[in-house]
């Protein structure tokens, strides 16, 4: 039995604000926000001459009109103009192409840009620092398109996605260590598959390196499949595929954690953990491993000190979701949540008015929990929603923003683990 008890405005906010799409406007979503080509191009035309250079890469043919001070409406309607009257293949490959730079030009997407630059000591054009992240990415993009470009998109994908799980305290292997294993992390990964699944035959792990953690990425063959696809504006089916579904581990040697991404349910993303504990760390799997734990219940406290430090400027934190359960009754859960521009008493309030006294209960345990941080930023830049499940299930991951949310768990006793010195 669920219950699902809202005092929540985003339907209606939904009907009053709702973005209505004009005629061939491509609108998508992102791992951090919408897309539709006239918004990339407008913000690519605010960059000098780059949106300029990126179409005449493609053989784009801009109708600008001569004699007149071209405004960043006119290059961005000329732009999506010229894509219209592309051939459906080239439209295609700029649409993918834009995505993949609008998905970048954020502050977490050129950070990574920056340090993968740096690392290869690329020198940035001091204009630079006039572009917006639109412009800073499709620079990247004309220019360092594989070197750099092609690399940030991938971490950036990676480190985007929720569900992960950290265990602490492992054993702690330089990265060169790890060099050279991405064949036996394969057949281990495969073989786990094929008994537990009946897939993942066939399995290839890619490496790769980012400042101090090093990823591993496993993709397995999937079950048979056929699908409807669109192909040369004509209805049709890929044939049999056998898609791949992936595993990730991001490991960071001086801290001695992993981070854990994949389907299923715990014990299955803790024997994947475990294959990578004896593969690439060495580590004797008999014992088990530190799991990070949240003490949610240090929640139900209504007048919880959220201590932060003057100089981050936080505007705010407040719980605005909780998930309840009763462990003596079997599948009993409640849901309470609130708009996040409600007051932070405002779930408290909620849950008074469901008779769940959260300050003197003992019985229900707080499972699940949504807090929002604001830092410095107009509108929702500064922003963090921090979604947390019992026991260690954390959507946070290792953009700057995100890296001080967690710093804040740990230092409100909510994220706690075994003290550091006993790690092996």
């Amino acid at each position: 039995m669920v219950k699902r008890l809202t005092l929540d405005l985003e339907a209606q906010k939904c009907i009053k604000y709702g973005r209505f799409l004009q005629p061939n406007q491509k609108l998508l979503s992102m791992a951090n926000r919408e897309y539709d080509l006239r918004t990339f191009a407008r913000r690519a035309a605010n960059n000098g001459v780059l949106l300029e250079e990126y179409a005449k890469q493609k053989d784009m043919a801009l109708a600008l009109k001569d004699g007149k001070k071209t405004t960043k409406d006119d290059l961005a309607n000329a732009f999506a103009d010229a894509f219209e009257n592309l051939s459906e293949d080239r439209r295609d490959t700029v649409n993918k192409e834009t995505m993949e730079v609008y998905e970048l030009a954020c502050p977490a997407g050129f950070s990574l840009l920056h340090i993968l630059a740096t690392s290869q000591g690329i020198e940035l054009p001091p204009e630079m620092e006039d572009w917006n992240n639109c412009g800073k990415a499709l620079w990247f993009f004309l220019n360092h398109h594989e070197d750099v470009f092609g690399e940030a998109l991938e971490w950036f994908e990676i480190e985007s996605r929720n569900g992960w799980r950290d265990t602490l305290n492992l054993k702690r292997v330089s990265i060169t260590e790890t060099t050279d294993k991405e064949g036996m992390l394969e057949k281990e990964v495969s073989a786990y598959y094929v008994n537990r699944h009946f897939i993942g035959r066939n399995c290839k792990a890619e490496r790769k390196l980012l400042e101090n953690r090093v990823c591993f990425r496993v993709l397995i063959e999937d079950q048979a499949k056929d699908e409807e696809i669109f192909k040369g504006g004509e209805l049709t089916t890929t044939g049999i595929i056998k898609p791949a579904k992936e595993v990730i581990f991001i490991y960071y040697p001086d801290e001695g954690r992993l981070r854990t991404k994949a389907d299923g349910g715990k014990d299955e993303v803790h024997e994947l953990r475990d294959i990578f504990r004896k593969t690439i760390l060495g580590e004797d799997t008999s014992t088990p491993a530190n799991e990070r734990v949240f003490n949610l219940d240090k929640l139900k406290n209504r007048n919880f000190a959220f201590v932060t430090k003057a100089e981050d400027q936080v505007e705010y934190v407040k719980v605005f979701m909780l998930g309840v359960v009763n462990p003596f009754v079997q599948g009993e859960k409640t849901f309470i949540e609130v708009d996040k521009k409600a007051s932070k008493e405002a779930i408290y309030r909620l849950a008074d008015n469901r008779h769940l006294d959260l300050a003197t209960d003992k019985v229900h345990e707080i499972t699940q929990a949504k807090i929002a941080m604001k830092f410095p930023g107009k509108g929702k830049r500064g922003g963090v929603t921090i979604d947390l499940r019992s026991p260690n299930g954390c959507n946070l991951g290792e953009k700057e923003l995100h890296k001080k949310a967690k710093a804040y768990l740990k230092a409100w006793g909510i994220d706690y683990d075994e003290p550091a010195e006993k790690a092996p």
